[in-house]
């Protein structure tokens, strides 16, 4: 049976899919220069367009009950999957479902609109990613002129792989560190650091939203230094992350496909 699923729940619940959507490859944003007298230019930007896609769903029950919930189901932004691609989901908006119960009860099915915004999705899932003690390391605090003005005590330093497994667009991931005082993570290429200070219990550096939050879901301001947007990965990359005082790391890789 084919279905598709937003914010959670299956269509199958309510009734049968007619038919499966096109697959929905992003189209790349494209803008025309009007040249006097001549043809115009197209050029392409490096943006994407949302779509729209329709589907047709025949209602096993006309309740008003039921009705009432498919309208509240069928409202606003979630997770659209469908079933011959479930391991990946789209981000959607329904802006357009129910037409009138009139209707549904003589057509005995709804038309159904989503706004697909560009990209599919891998699913959200916490991967752990194993560490990899490295020798501890003496940071020389310097005046920036070249002369040593002291050192820190000893770090606790390891390394660790985010690794993907297929070929993609690009990964934006989520990445979770466990562990008190400075926190740091370290990509040697590109070169870039961030840095999160006097962490209780964990850290999640988020790249795809370009923030640190703290273990209540606070955004830390003025106490990370910035550079997250290093962390994102390329088709077919993998990235060794160098972790500093951190027990245990986690990973949502969040990779993309056009």
């Amino acid at each position: 049976m084919i279905w598709f699923s937003f914010k959670g729940v299956r269509s199958d619940e309510y009734g049968l899919l007619e038919r499966l959507p096109l697959d929905a490859r992003a189209e790349r944003i494209t803008s025309y220069v009007e040249i006097p007298g001549g043809m115009p230019v197209a050029y392409e930007t490096t943006g994407y367009k949302s779509q729209i896609i329709t589907l047709n769903l025949g209602i096993k029950d006309v309740s008003p009950e039921n009705l009432d919930a498919i309208d509240a189901w069928l409202f606003g932004e979630g997770e659209l999957v469908f079933s011959n691609d479930s391991d990946r989901y789209y981000l959607a908006v329904c802006n357009k479902a129910l037409t009138g119960s009139r209707i549904i009860k003589e057509l005995g099915k709804l038309q159904i609109q989503f706004i697909v915004l560009p990209y599919k999705r891998s699913k959200r899932v916490w991967e752990t990613i194993e560490l990899t003690p490295v020798q501890s390391q003496q940071i020389v605090i310097s005046d920036g002129e070249g002369n040593t003005i002291g050192s820190s005590e000893e770090s606790n330093v390891s390394q660790g792989w985010i690794e993907l497994s297929e070929s993609i667009d690009f990964a934006v991931p989520v990445i979770k560190v466990y562990g008190s005082g400075d926190i740091s993570i370290r990509r040697f290429l590109p070169d870039s650091a961030v840095v999160a200070r006097n962490v209780t219990d964990y850290v999640i550096f988020d790249v795809e939203k370009n923030a640190v939050y703290d273990k209540d879901g606070n955004v830390i301001e003025n106490e990370t230094t910035s550079g997250l947007a290093a962390f994102r990965l390329g088709a077919e990359q993998a990235a060794m992350i160098e972790f500093e005082n951190a027990t245990a790391v986690e990973v949502i890789k969040n990779m993309r496909w056009l």
